[in-house]
């Protein structure tokens, strides 16, 4: 994962800061002249199979996090058996409603009479999206996306992908 920082004034072009780290549950990495930590949240779905909506919610909520980083969501999908208590939900609206949180979604492919992909919660309002399908030579497996965002943080524009 890369966060970057992209100052609004042009004169401060030259104190562009890059982080790059492999994420772990919680990552915290400085950001611009805000002068404090990003608490960075990662949590892979799967596809609500495990958790309610409302109990996901809760446990992203109990870490506090800027940024949520979210795999293997469903929107609108009908898993039946799997996961009978999330069929037809848009996971990343509810969770951004129940986190109180700003959602972003990027729909990697069709799946079950609805989508599958990635997602975005912040803490932070967004100015722009950005989803760029990855190479996939083998198409025996499910497609690849990335999905990047631009947010306000003070005065400066964070680039958060996942």
């Amino acid at each position: 994962m890369i966060g970057c920082i992209y100052p609004r004034n042009d004169s401060m072009r030259n104190n562009i800061k890059i982080f790059q780290r492999p994420v772990s549950d919680i990552v915290y990495f400085p950001i611009g002249r805000i002068r404090r930590n990003c608490k960075i949240f990662r949590i892979c779905i799967r596809f609500g199979e495990l958790a309610s909506l409302e109990e996901l919610a809760s446990h992203i909520k109990s870490f506090n996090p800027d940024f949520v980083a979210l795999q293997e969501i469903d929107c609108k999908t009908d898993r039946g058996e799997r996961a009978p208590h999330q069929i037809g939900r848009d996971y990343i609206s509810e969770l951004a409603y129940f986190t109180k949180m700003f959602g972003v979604y990027g729909k990697t492919i069709d799946y079950k009479g609805g989508y599958y992909g990635i997602g975005i919660l912040s803490r932070y309002p967004y100015i722009d999206t950005k989803k760029t399908f990855l190479p996939w030579p083998n198409k025996a497996q499910e497609r690849r996306a990335l999905l990047e965002g631009l947010f306000e943080i003070g005065e400066d524009t964070i680039c958060f992908p996942i």
